[in-house]
């Protein structure tokens, strides 16, 4: 796409016109922050006025819009701790209560998610297994600026890095190489790669400090969130522009060559607008090695390539720009972005790409209050690739566009909430190159989304709560679906909670698994045949001049399944440690199959949509019987992989994908944190997982991609100037086996450090060293060799 950074300009003009921000003539707003006594903020409080109300977020902020004019009494409400203070609203103004509680409360008491019921709520009543990283910690590990590398010590994760900028991120098994069976929204906008169905984590390389929050919500989450919630969600927060001003500058060099510059300014544009700009620019090597010769480890299926990986170095780009402002009880946000990733390596199914340019601008628009809003996104994906494995270029430009309505309401005097929405989402693809050719797919593809969706939570007693989810979805790439989820959440005391929840979700086949046409060989040149035949073709020509040998996909693959049943413990032990503990057995069913060859499978003539090869009509029977002689007699046993395209021209059909498969899996998941004494934290995390196949296919084995057994540990120091943290993450041996690259992938360590210096209030240095120890090893089969990658910072704030 030419220019993409001036697409949206229009976005913006549109919502300066319509966002003036101006208040309701006799309304007014209340704004407020709430702080401990003991000097943190306060989450997860629920403020009510006039019959309206909020739960202030993780940095104890909270604000309600169109309240009355006048005298009004507003309540805080926590757990068994309830207060009221009096407040006088003036209309068109904004009133600010800011309060210190001297309540008996411990910061694990206050952590508040909001992806596991779509409505942001104590972690310790969250009827999902759930994790959460904050914007504190996001900000102390900002500088290496990889996304996936803030979960890698949270419990439950399976994340398996395969380059600098190419990760796999995953929960509860059956982890790929380009995996998309864990949902990812930023701010609610799903920035996947419409073709794959999942995201490409480089692109997301903005400056890590615009996240405000990090949540993994563990288990089938498609009864809020539909498709591809097959393993879980992974919600990603940013900062808002009001409650961020100011600015900040970061400079990183280190290891492999690596210069990046982060920028970032937030400030207020009108009377009650603010604005946020971002930016950043990386250049890397990475660990990627040429496989033209020689391949770094054996053994296993490690393939040979043709061509060597990109010479220069991976370069990362994005800008940023969001408008928030409030009027009436509304509030407005619209952004837009452009991320650009150049010369970068990533590994796929059926091979290494190197990637020559890929953009990727994207918009959003949300609108809302307390009780609806309206969320539309675009995300766009232009640029071109080289597959190593033979040197044969792909062109792909896609989108997906997106909008949700959502609303809730309150009934039997607050103790039930109603959540529903309904949302509409498009997708396209097209592979077409500069000269109109197609180059991955026969010809564009479209597809479009529906669903409704619903969530009904009823608080029993005080101490029991249950919560029941239903989503109806439909879809050109599927049959209907309806997912459910059901579950309940038993609090014998505001600090500890017991859950045993039900859920069902499923993975949408993506547009490469049904529509892909890749070639897998040079095309064969048959056109000595079709002369040696030419005296009984009588003039009917062949097509065989140019013969492609494919890997296609099939239009028939059903969703993946899965069903699930999880029980966990959250709680808060003493004053120091919070613990969380997840069991949880599922079984998935109906996997769609990596490429497999399309003949001599246990599972038949792969895709029956290819069959054997049938001649052009007119053909005489003479001619029809000396062709298929010929073929065999030239070919062998290839004639047998001879079929046709839709279009009726000749093709080697090599391989292809299918539905196969039936799987239960059950897993432990532990998390401990504990503060001994303030400043200091230790973590804990413990993950166990087992399998037993129940139906398989011995071309293409089922297996997990996820170890027995990972622990992790870190120490975490927070100081007035300074901040540390030593991590260890311990992996246990397992076997990957992902489209072409099948091996051990041995035991490996990894220890992580960072450490940061504030010189004052606006100058800071720092630190960031992966894998400390330089243990040389790879996390998936067919992945770069990884070693220690050291990063020196300096920060600048203003």
């Amino acid at each position: 796409m030419n220019n993409p950074q001036t697409r949206f300009c229009s976005i913006w003009i549109l919502a300066l016109v319509i966002a003036t921000p101006v208040f309701a003539a006799d309304n007014g707003r209340i704004e407020g922050r709430l702080t401990h006594a003991d000097g943190w903020y306060v989450a997860g409080v629920t403020v009510s006025v006039a019959g309206s109300s909020t739960v202030s977020d993780p940095e104890g902020r909270f604000a309600l819009g169109g309240v009355a004019a006048g005298s009004h009494s507003l309540t805080l409400t926590f757990a068994d701790k309830v207060e009221t203070f009096d407040v006088e609203v003036e209309a068109g103004a904004v009133t600010r209560f800011d309060e210190i509680l001297d309540w008996d409360l411990v910061i694990a008491e206050t952590i508040t998610v909001q992806a596991a019921s779509r409505r942001r709520e104590r972690i310790v009543d969250a009827p999902a297994a759930v994790s959460r990283i904050g914007g504190e910690e996001i900000a102390r590990q900002a500088a290496h600026g990889q996304l996936p590398r803030l979960l890698r010590f949270s419990p439950g994760v399976d994340l398996a890095q395969s380059g600098v900028y190419d990760f796999s991120v995953n929960s509860r098994g059956f982890n790929n190489t380009s995996n998309n069976r864990l949902l990812v929204l930023v701010d609610g906008r799903n920035p996947v790669l419409p073709e794959q169905g999942g995201p490409r984590w480089a692109a997301l390389s903005v400056p890590l400090e615009e996240y405000a929050e990090v949540e993994l919500v563990r288990g089938p989450a498609s009864a809020l969130y539909g498709a591809n919630a097959f393993n879980g969600v992974l919600n990603l927060v940013t900062r808002s522009p009001r409650d961020s001003q100011g600015g900040k500058a970061r400079i990183t060099a280190g290891e492999l060559d690596t210069q990046r510059f982060d920028l970032r300014h937030a400030g207020r544009l009108g009377e009650n607008g603010f604005f946020k700009l971002y930016g950043s620019r990386e250049e890397s090597d990475d660990f990627s090695r040429s496989r033209v010769d020689s391949v770094e480890y054996s053994p296993g299926l490690l393939p040979m390539e043709a061509v060597p990986v990109p010479g220069d170095p991976t370069s990362l780009t994005s800008l940023g720009l969001r408008y928030d402002t409030d009027f009436g009880g509304s509030s407005l946000s619209v952004e837009s972005g452009w991320s650009e990733v150049e010369d970068a390596v990533i590994l796929t199914g059926v091979g290494r790409l190197g990637e020559i340019s890929l953009e990727f601008p994207w918009a959003r628009f949300h609108l809302g209050s307390e009780h609806w809003s309206v969320l539309a996104s675009y995300t766009e994906r232009d640029g071109s690739s080289t597959a190593l494995t033979d040197g044969g270029p792909s062109f792909v430009e896609a989108w997906v566009a997106d909008i949700e309505v959502q609303g809730n309401a309150g009934f039997a005097d607050g103790r039930g909430r109603l959540i529903g929405g309904v949302s509409y989402a498009e997708r396209r693809v097209d592979s077409a190159d500069p000269q109109g050719r197609q180059t991955a797919f026969a010809a564009p593809i479209s597809a479009e989304h529906q669903a409704v969706f619903g969530q009904v939570d009823y608080d029993f007693t005080d101490k029991l709560r249950g919560a029941l989810s239903l989503r109806f979805d439909d879809s050109d790439l599927h049959d209907s679906r309806v997912s459910p989820r059901a579950a309940l959440v038993y609090a014998p005391h505001p600090r500890h909670s017991v859950r045993f929840s039900y859920g069902n979700a499923f993975r949408m086949p993506t547009f490469v698994e049904l529509f892909i046409e890749f070639p897998l060989l040079p095309a064969f040149d048959l056109s000595g045949i079709e002369g040696a035949l030419a005296p009984l073709l009588g003039g009917v020509p062949l097509g065989f001049g140019n013969v492609r040998a494919l890997a296609v996909g099939n239009g028939d693959l059903q969703v993946e399944e899965i069903e699930s049943f999880d029980l966990g413990y959250t709680g808060i032990l003493g004053d120091k440690a919070f613990l969380t503990v997840s069991v949880f057995r599922n079984n998935l069913k109906d996997f769609a199959t990596p490429p497999l060859p399309q003949l001599g499978t246990s599972l038949g003539r792969l895709n029956p949509n290819f069959g054997p090869y049938q001649p052009p009509a007119g053909l005489s029977d003479e001619a029809i019987a000396a062709l298929f002689a010929t073929l065999q007699g030239a070919l062998g046993p290839l004639s047998a992989l001879l079929s046709n395209l839709p279009d009726g021209s000749p093709a080697f059909i090599l391989a292809s994908f299918a539905n196969f498969g039936e799987v239960d899996t059950e897993g432990l998941e532990l998390g401990l944190t504990y503060n001994p004494r303030p400043g200091w934290t230790l973590d804990f995390s413990y993950q166990y997982f087992d399998f037993d196949t129940r139906e398989d296919a011995v071309e293409s084995p089922l297996l997990p991609n996820t170890p027995e057994n990972t622990f992790s540990a870190a120490v975490s120091r927070v100081g007035e100037r300074f901040d540390a943290s030593l991590r260890w993450r311990w992996v246990e041996d397992f076997t990957w086996a992902s489209g072409s690259f099948i091996g051990p992938v041995p035991s490996y360590n990894v220890v992580d450090l960072q450490f940061n210096y504030h010189l004052n209030d606006r100058w800071a240095l720092g630190v960031d060293v992966a894998n400390l120890l330089d243990d040389v090893h790879y996390e998936i089969f067919g992945g770069d060799l990884l070693e220690r990658r050291a990063l020196a910072h300096a920060t600048v704030s203003w």
